[in-house]
């Protein structure tokens, strides 16, 4: 007796199949029987007709699979676009060949089969298809998985820009991660298994490897593509680092668009002979991976994902002739080539009040040592901070000292002039306010004009990238852009140049925060915490609280109490002051809100702050440091439809709240009481800033309408 699913000997007593643990007493079953006779199979592979459709007399495979075209076809089987009619979806359909002519091999090819397809079908990654049918019908094996609409990395215009390359680098070593995790050996990683959708620019690896489907010597049968296969793959003895030399091809592939099929075997040159303007970081990660002696390569695809993720990622900026003045290397110093923003740890920075350029200053590298978060939150302001911290104050004591007026009235609407929803704004000055577009671009407007004076534009990229978020440093020199991509880009306000990358992030980052000019907070998907030295590019903490999504942050005015806020409604403040090796970050929970956090705003001069959530309140809370804690969360606005956006007056006697219906409403800080309510924008108000003088207060739907209110 054999089962009807696998086609595998079964005894009469056994109501499973060993093989494939298929129950023989299942009425529903439509597998195929061995001898490939069954009621249910098609018995012809259907074709499509001209409009990639079959004719309805054509039967379903299985009554189920429809196929509606073939996408592509190899030497070891053929891809169909499929319509499962149970689950109403396309799917992807496999079609593999026995070809084998030796007795024993076809005798044992669907035990070999069902025991790599039962495997392939309980992986679960965020970057896999999710294989959800497997069957055999006359000589053909057959799986079934999600359809990803997109092209393969081949069909890409290439070569790729190195940014992108990194992105698709991090989440394929996440991939091979997780595969080796599973003791799976993938052995034929190489572009054209691997794709891009349509849309999302989501990267997937969508071909487990046909050949080892029906592998019968244990991992020794010779699986590879030619250029992309290890020196081991023709040894016989491929292991984990193989799968890491075959993406090292991949990459080198992508970055400088020789597809290695072409050239002679394991002749790769170095990538920065190939292309200079490369980062560093990917150079060396791309180099290690095509070792040949695979004792040279990274240990594991984990190593190598850490490698990348704790180096300083950035662009190398070329020194220009007036910078090349300011800092000449002796023998123990090192050039300095990068601005103060995003520079690496081979020198410091001195930044002159409100100059266009940093000032270099060379410092023996003997001397440089790693900062910590305690030297940093101890260490005086910069004077270009200080000077402008006294001019705001001054300003708006003399202009907000008491609440606007009903006076209060639109002073103009800004045309953006570009297309998508809006993330964030933020003044960056007394006039300035900067736009953080979900396109990824960020414009600088000057309100008392209502033009857009400069545009940040990130690196062009085929695949969409969106930006989530981005925050002012307190100098107004910088802006953080967060990415989902998992990447925060610094830019200088100033010359409005990109200054670097800060890679780390193993999630899409959704909140940035500046709590002093050089420690910047973000937070991501995936709940994970850090906090970064943006002036050297270098991490310095990592939370991982375990509350949830990371919806909000925010920290008090001398930056040493973090407090950030989740989606599943959880305020946390971190005391950041007393930080050491002894002792610990502590924190403390507080229930805030009922789902998502939206907004976490302090007061300028008191240890008071204010939280939003997507249940339309906004409450009031107080930090106490001694025993740490969140106190009252007195509740001193509730909306039914929602509230995103509250921002605080500079001199803290007011703040305003922005509503999903589109209103401002202000309130007496002291008495939490709203003085003043005025229709702001025809839609929800996504983000609300204050100018630094106080004199304006500008809101911003979602869809990109900005207005400028004079207070």
């Amino acid at each position: 007796m054999y089962c009807s699913r696998c086609g595998s000997p079964v005894d009469e007593g056994e109501g499973f199949c060993k093989v494939c643990g298929y129950a023989r007493n299942n009425p529903s079953s439509s597998h195929t029987p061995k001898d490939g006779n069954s009621k249910n199979s098609f018995t012809d592979t259907p074709t499509s007709t001209g409009d990639g459709r079959n004719p309805s007399s054509t039967p379903l495979l299985k009554e189920r699979y429809e196929i509606l075209e073939r996408l592509h076809g190899g030497g070891m089987g053929i891809i169909y676009r499929v319509r499962d009619h149970h689950l109403q979806k396309e799917m992807a359909l496999k079609e593999m060949m026995d070809r084998f002519t030796d007795p024993f091999m076809k005798e044992n090819a669907p035990q070999w089969f069902f025991r790599e397809a039962r495997m392939l079908s309980d992986l679960r990654h965020a970057h896999l298809p999710v294989v959800t049918d497997y069957f055999t019908h006359d000589s053909k094996y057959y799986l079934v998985m999600d359809f990803i609409r997109g092209k393969s990395l081949t069909e890409l215009q290439l070569p790729m820009p190195w940014e992108e390359v990194l992105e698709f680098a991090l989440v394929s070593l996440e991939i091979l991660d997780y595969l080796h995790k599973n003791k799976i050996i993938h052995r034929d990683i190489k572009s054209g298994n691997f794709m891009r959708e349509d849309g999302t620019g989501k990267y997937f690896l969508v071909d487990f490897g046909t050949a080892r489907l029906f592998d019968t010597q244990q991992g020794k049968t010779l699986i590879g593509t030619p250029g992309f296969a290890s020196p081991e793959h023709f040894k016989g003895n491929p292991d984990h680092r193989s799968d890491l030399y075959s993406l090292g091809a991949t990459l080198h592939h992508l970055l400088t668009g020789n597809d290695p099929s072409f050239e002679p075997p394991f002749s790769f040159k170095p990538i920065m002979s190939l292309v200079p303007d490369i980062n560093p970081t990917l150079a060396k990660a791309v180099d290690r991976s095509l070792s040949y002696n695979a004792e040279n390569r990274f240990s594991s695809a984990g190593d190598m994902l850490k490698f990348l993720q704790d180096q300083p990622i950035q662009e190398e900026e070329k020194p220009t002739p007036e910078t090349e003045k300011a800092a000449i290397p002796t023998k123990k110093t090192r050039p300095l080539q990068e601005p103060v923003y995003g520079s690496d740890t081979r020198g410091t920075t001195k930044k002159l009040p409100f100059s266009h350029e940093p000032v270099y200053e060379s410092v023996p590298v003997t001397e440089r040592k790693k900062p910590s978060l305690k030297d940093l939150l101890a260490e005086p302001q910069y004077e270009g901070y200080s000077d402008r911290r006294k001019k705001r104050e001054i300003s708006s004591s003399s202009r907000t000292a008491s609440p606007p007026s009903k006076e209060t009235h639109l002073y103009r609407t800004l045309k953006s002039q570009v297309e998508g929803s809006i993330s964030r704004i933020a003044f960056s000055s007394e006039r300035n306010l900067a736009v953080g577009y979900c396109t990824g671009e960020i414009g600088i407007f000057d309100v008392s004009r209502g033009e857009k004076i400069s545009t940040l534009q990130r690196y062009v990229t085929s695949s969409p990238v969106l930006c989530s978020d981005i925050a002012v440093s307190p100098d107004g020199t910088a802006v953080a852009q967060a990415l989902d991509n998992r990447q925060i880009i610094i830019w200088n306000l100033i010359s409005g140049r990109k200054m670097g990358s800060l890679i780390g992030h193993g999630r899409g980052v959704n909140r940035v925060h500046f709590m002093t000019d050089r420690i910047l907070t973000s937070g991501d998907s995936g709940g994970v915490i850090r906090l970064w030295d943006v002036h050297h590019n270098l991490e310095l903490l990592v939370f991982d609280p375990g509350d949830g999504e990371i919806t909000a942050l925010g920290s008090s005015g001398d930056g040493k109490f973090l407090v950030s806020g989740s989606s599943k409604g959880i305020l946390r403040v971190f005391d950041l002051s007393v930080i050491s090796r002894e002792r610990p970050v502590t924190t403390r929970t507080a229930p805030g809100h009922r789902g998502d956090i939206r907004e976490i705003r302090f007061s300028p001069h008191l240890d008071d702050m204010l939280s939003t959530g997507i249940d339309g309140q906004v409450r009031w809370w107080k930090l106490k440091k001694s025993p740490l804690s969140l106190e009252s969360g007195k509740l001193v606005y509730h909306d039914n439809c929602g509230v995103n956006a509250v921002a605080f007056s500079p001199a803290g006697t007011f703040f305003a709240v922005g509503t999903d219906q589109g209103k401002l409403h202000f309130f007496n800080t002291g008495e939490h009481k709203a003085f003043l309510s005025i229709d702001s924008l025809p839609e929800a108000v996504k983000s609300l800033s204050v100018s630094y003088d106080g004199h304006y207060i500008a809101s911003a739907s979602e869809r990109g309408n900005i207005q400028i209110h004079e207070v």
